[in-house]
């Protein structure tokens, strides 16, 4: 292979590789392992999701005074296929069991989690996470809901 520019001094930068082209397949490789990599360590893994959840909705529980209050967002896939019993033991009694005994609430097809407060006199609402569950046993569908 020459290396042959387009006039003076200029080479082009693969200039005096024997395979240039088996070079860019082996970044594009790097490229995408990397991404891979990335995307791997900052998905949620269920422990660590709940773990941050529960923080959350502490912080939004014991909110008080006159502004309002919510928090991020963020992707809830990973909480499928998780007991109620964790979730619960993670993010305490759902919103829409407060006045349900434990039975009652566990016989629920579907949990909802307020993560917002507003103020006494407030109008509005915020995030909130609904959980369906499947057989009544484990998550079938986490999802953000947002309330007005």
């Amino acid at each position: 292979m020459k290396c042959q520019g387009t006039g003076g001094n200029a080479r082009p930068l693969n200039c005096g590789l024997r395979r240039p082209i088996r070079m860019r397949a082996r970044a594009r490789y790097f490229v995408l392992a990397a991404a891979l990599l990335i995307y791997n360590a900052s998905a949620d893994q269920p422990e660590d999701l709940l773990k941050q959840l529960g923080s959350d909705l502490l912080k939004v529980r014991a909110a008080v005074g006159d502004k309002p209050l919510s928090v991020d967002t963020t992707g809830v896939d990973a909480m499928k296929g998780l007991s109620r019993e964790k979730v619960i033991s993670a993010l305490g009694k759902p919103d829409n069991c407060v006045e349900l005994s434990r039975d009652e609430c566990a016989a629920l097809e579907s949990w909802t989690y307020y993560f917002f407060y507003l103020p006494p006199g407030w109008r509005g609402g915020g995030p909130e996470l609904w959980l369906t569950f499947r057989g009544n046993s484990v998550v079938e569908d986490a999802r953000w809901q947002f309330s007005r």
